[in-house]
């Protein structure tokens, strides 16, 4: 079976590391690779995302319980999300041991959330998001992603700024 949820989510909350100069640090969601979700593939990782895919049988029952509105035989996974901080395709560590900002992960959830939302209630396109169990956590299905790119800045160099000089852009 799929660990229960409080299980899971109390190990995602709970502080590992007791010595004080962890403290800080073990109030961060650093680690997200090694909760305790059955899966029978290897958790898929990025930056700040973990994503354990449930087996089939685990994601048939899921479905079920939780009255899912998918097809027959989705697949589902558990999404987690880390405080961690990246950029520029990089992980940041700050001093004094902290992995990251705490509730960062919570936060980008829920603004994610908040477009997915969006998007689905303006019949722009539908989200892979079935279930919000824990601000950490998402349940998803398997979706084909809608590839946006989107930059703002509050200033323009290099390149775009010799362009636009030029009347290139507008």
């Amino acid at each position: 079976r799929l660990c229960s949820s409080s299980l899971a989510f109390q190990v995602i909350c709970r502080p590992r590391q007791t010595s004080r100069a962890t403290h800080m640090a073990s109030k961060v969601l650093a680690t997200n690779t090694d909760l305790p979700i059955k899966t029978d593939k290897p958790v898929h990782f990025g930056k700040v995302r973990a994503v354990y895919w449930l087996t089939e049988e685990d994601s048939a029952r899921l479905a079920n319980e939780k009255n899912y509105d998918v097809a027959p035989g989705s697949q589902l996974a558990v999404m987690v999300i880390s405080d961690r901080i990246s950029a520029f395709d990089v992980i940041w560590h700050a001093e004094g041991g902290m992995n990251g900002v705490p509730n960062k992960g919570a936060a980008l959830n829920a603004i994610s959330n908040h477009w997915f939302k969006l998007f689905r209630e303006r019949g722009l396109a539908d989200s892979h998001i079935l279930d919000i169990p824990h601000p950490f956590v998402w349940i998803v299905q398997k979706a084909r992603p809608v590839m946006i790119e989107a930059i703002a800045r509050q200033y323009i160099t290099g390149s775009m700024w010799r362009d636009y000089s030029k009347g290139g852009r507008e």
